[in-house]
């Protein structure tokens, strides 16, 4: 593997862990808003 494609490789990664994170985040205080609201 080139330097130039673990870059990219390491950029995807890090992208979709950055886009999981906002994800579970929200998820997160969906589920914490149900709550209040109960």
């Amino acid at each position: 593997m080139t330097p130039e494609t673990a870059k990219a490789r390491a950029e995807q990664v890090g992208c979709q862990k950055m886009v999981a994170v906002t994800f579970y985040e929200a998820f997160t205080a969906i589920e914490s808003h149900k709550h209040e609201n109960l």
